[in-house]
């Protein structure tokens, strides 16, 4: 098992949209706003995450949102 962080970009969000907590709530419309939105954010330098790999499949992430 091979464990490896990267930084999260406007680039690779789309990568966490399965793990996106509350998902289920979500219409696709609706989760692909919220995307467009955290990636807007991380463009601007309003935001900064991670995305954790397992063997190359995204198994977490976060994101935290500047003031």
């Amino acid at each position: 098992m091979h464990v490896d962080a990267v930084r999260l970009t406007p680039e690779n969000i789309p990568l966490c949209a399965p793990l996106w907590g509350g998902r289920e709530s979500y219409g696709d419309n609706e989760l692909q706003r919220v995307l467009d939105g955290a990636a807007r954010l991380l463009f601007q330098g309003r935001a900064r995450g991670a995305i954790v790999f397992e063997d190359s499949r995204p198994r977490a992430f976060g994101v935290t949102i500047r003031g």
